[in-house]
């Protein structure tokens, strides 16, 4: 599974100051122990004055540090998490899944009602579930505008499924979906526009929940619009929107079958 995420740095940074060699003095990092970055970020939440620089450990190795101050009275607490600092040659081989041209695309009325019916599954014995868009028909045979949405997830004792009998389809311009410009739109994506093309659409994407489920942690961030891309048999990408421009791309390979 591979994650993209951007936003404008004001929209959660109140000071920022990088200097590199790169375009915009873009400086990219790896991070050593990301599930350690989330568990010091979530101590900072409630924090008055937090600080990340990119400086040098004890060690003289590269690391972010995050200085809490005033979690309490006359106490500050610093956090390094481990990095390392990518080459300008990494940094070109970057780049967002390719996607392929033959894939159906959705907006998604409900992601709530999504996540809902994801947590139900995991309770289960389930360990998969299968995404089946496919094109809704016209009684005056016109190219369709919406399509109908199954999810079906399936055990041995019972079998649960969440259907959306009428969707959005639209497309985003330009050749990778799964790519996304920094800038973002605070305006949830206005750059999709509905399909006009006379072909049937249909694709159907089976993965795993737990990884599936993992992604739906981005409702927090109260997206805009959420944005599902169906490559048949082969991928599901989530595309989510937010305020303040910032923008979330999940992929999500299917499972062999």
């Amino acid at each position: 599974m591979q994650v993209w995420a951007g936003c404008r740095t004001q929209a959660i940074l109140s000071d920022f100051q990088s200097q590199s060699q790169l375009q915009e003095n873009a400086i990219f990092c790896e991070v050593a122990d990301i599930s350690q970055l989330f568990y010091i970020m979530r101590q900072a939440e409630r924090c008055p004055n937090v600080t990340i620089k990119l400086t040098k450990n004890a060690a003289r190795r590269p690391a972010l540090r995050v200085l809490m101050q005033g979690v309490r009275p006359l106490l500050d607490i610093s956090h390094d998490v481990p990095v390392r600092v990518l080459s300008e040659l990494e940094v070109r081989h970057i780049s967002a899944p390719l996607l392929e041209s033959e894939m159906v695309q959705i907006v998604l009325p409900c992601l709530a009602e999504l996540s809902k019916f994801v947590d139900k599954v995991r309770s289960t014995s389930c360990d998969r579930m299968t995404f089946t868009v496919r094109d809704n028909e016209r009684a005056d045979g016109a190219a369709a505008t919406s399509c109908t949405l199954v999810v079906l997830a399936e055990c041995f004792l019972a079998s649960f499924a969440l259907k959306y009998s009428s969707v959005q389809k639209c497309e985003r311009e330009g050749d990778n979906d799964a790519d996304f410009d920094g800038e973002g739109d605070s305006n949830g994506g206005d750059n999709l526009k509905h399909r006009d093309d006379t072909s049937t659409a249909y694709a159907s994407v089976s993965v795993e929940v737990r990884r599936f489920a993992r992604f739906l942690a981005i409702k927090e961030a109260t997206p805009l619009q959420v944005v599902l891309h169906l490559v048949d048999g082969k991928a599901v990408v989530l595309s989510v929107f937010a305020s303040g421009g910032t923008t979330l791309v999940g992929y999500m390979p299917a499972v062999a079958q």
